[in-house]
């Protein structure tokens, strides 16, 4: 497809990259299988996730197609978020607060986007947030999500109405309103959202406004580190002890999938995601006295709190270590690194390494810059922690010549001098010594028997134990 479309609609305020397209497509009465191809050539598109991360050749074309600009057209995809939710968005592996769609080619196994009914209602298409696991509930119109069809229980799919349908089908209207499975409306009025939930949603969307928002207890914290916590506390919410404390409180109960440890918050359901969210909420306020007064009857140690958060902020490591003391525990001893070198010249260090444990010991600093604490450095880099002790001792007390000092070099140690070495060139050629005979000459000449490897190598005329040598006569 050459030259701009005939038909170029612009994206609507939080609109999604599909939602988008989908309306591009429905607009020039085309396919979006179609459109796809001679826009990309890439008959695979549809495939994989658009909405997780575009590649800039992508939303070049879709700029020429449709007048948008590149910026804008990486603006409808779940990029950004980056440095609001999380620090980085890798192109497959699972990253927080962004739910996986569960693909089987253009079926559905299981919900994953969300939508709200009213919104549908006024605006039909698709909002950028309803791919977000923080977001259970519209702040705008006071309900809650939904992710399945009231009527037979299908993910919300709106692709399907266009993908894996027949060669020719073109559907008459925007289809976002409609189930893709039995085709009933999922637009309404929707089910009203909870006083506290939906405050508790309308202070996240506050934090997702810009890259600073207030913590509950008065600090302002950078939205990337706040998000980082309040995920790391859905994990901790659903360990039992906790669970029962909070349970105590009267607080919604998450009920799906409470016996796999290992998932995540964008693992549950909607349903499951707003319990979990009005716990993590209810537990920050009166930051940290809350949570501290429920670790003692829970059980709860600074283990949980820190494991797998190698990013874990410094406000919430301090309360995490709080832990350590209340449990009778000694609280970790966290020595300081010299500032020898900034944390710019320390990743400058690393990239110029001229050998591997170099590059190590460089990589070990500038995570200790980070968190400096060498449990969590050790974890977070998979060495040894005396590794991580040994490192940040030698650089504090010899700087930067400690980690990588000047190369040394080998001097040859010589078994024979230069004479005792002209003796035995006139010993093995007046004579054919047995190996016996020949310790015995050296053991006479310079006071030790050698090894056989030794009497070998002077037999054949090596005279230095260096890798080069040089032969006699």
């Amino acid at each position: 497809m050459t030259g701009p479309l005939p038909v170029r609609p612009a994206p609507f305020p939080d609109e999604l990259l599909s939602s988008w397209l989908q309306r591009v497509a429905h607009s020039n009465v085309v396919r979006l299988s179609y459109l796809a191809l001679h826009a990309f050539g890439d008959s695979n598109f549809w495939q994989r996730d658009p909405d997780r991360l575009l590649p800039q050749d992508q939303a070049l074309a879709l700029s020429d197609l449709t007048g948008v600009v590149p910026a804008q057209v990486h603006g409808l995809t779940m990029q950004a978020y980056v440095g609001q939710l999380y620090r980085a968005l890798p192109a497959h592996a699972q990253v927080s607060w962004v739910t996986p769609l569960h693909r089987q080619g253009y079926l559905r196994r299981a919900p994953g986007l969300v939508w709200c009914p009213v919104c549908l209602k006024e605006h039909p298409y698709v909002r950028r947030h309803w791919r977000l696991s923080c977001a259970p509930v519209c702040a705008e119109h006071g309900v809650l999500l939904e992710e399945a069809c009231p009527h037979c229980a299908a993910p919300f799919a709106p692709l399907r109405h266009d993908l894996g349908k027949g060669r020719h089908w073109i559907h008459a209207d925007l289809p976002f309103r409609h189930c893709s499975t039995c085709g009933e409306r999922l637009d309404g009025s929707g089910t009203p959202a909870p006083a506290s939930l939906l405050a508790a949603q309308r202070w996240l969307d506050t934090g997702l406004a810009g890259r600073e928002m207030t913590w509950p207890d008065g600090r302002p914290v950078a939205t990337v580190d706040a998000f980082a916590a309040l995920h790391q506390l859905a994990l901790v919410v659903r360990r039992p002890g906790l669970a029962a404390q909070l349970d105590r409180e009267g607080l919604p109960r998450p009920v799906g999938k409470l016996d796999r440890p290992n998932l995540t918050l964008e693992d549950h359901g909607v349903a499951d995601r707003r319990a979990l969210l009005a716990r993590v909420t209810w537990l920050v306020q009166e930051w940290p006295a809350r949570l501290l007064a429920l670790a003692g009857p829970a059980g709860l140690t600074r283990r949980p709190l820190m494991a797998n958060f190698p990013d874990a902020p410094a406000w919430f490591d301090q309360v995490a270590d709080q832990l350590h003391q209340g449990n009778g525990r000694r609280a970790p001893v966290r020595v300081p690194l010299v500032a020898h070198l900034s944390p710019e010249e320390l990743a400058a260090r690393q990239a110029g390494a001229q050998s591997e444990l170099e590059r190590r010991r460089w990589a070990i600093l500038c995570a200790y810059v980070a968190c400096p604490e060498g449990l969590t450095v050790s974890r977070r880099l998979g060495v040894p922690r005396e590794l991580v002790t040994r490192t940040v001792k030698a650089y504090n007390e010899g700087g930067p010549e400690a980690i990588a000092p000047p190369p040394q070099r080998v001097q040859k140690r010589r078994l024979l001098t230069l004479e005792d070495e002209e003796a035995l060139r006139d010993f093995l050629t007046g004579c054919r010594p047995s190996n016996m005979e020949l310790a015995d000459w050296f053991e006479h000449r310079v006071g030790r028997r050698p090894d056989p490897t030794t009497l070998w190598m002077y037999r054949r005329g090596v005279t230095s134990h260096s890798a080069q040598g040089r032969r006699s006569g």
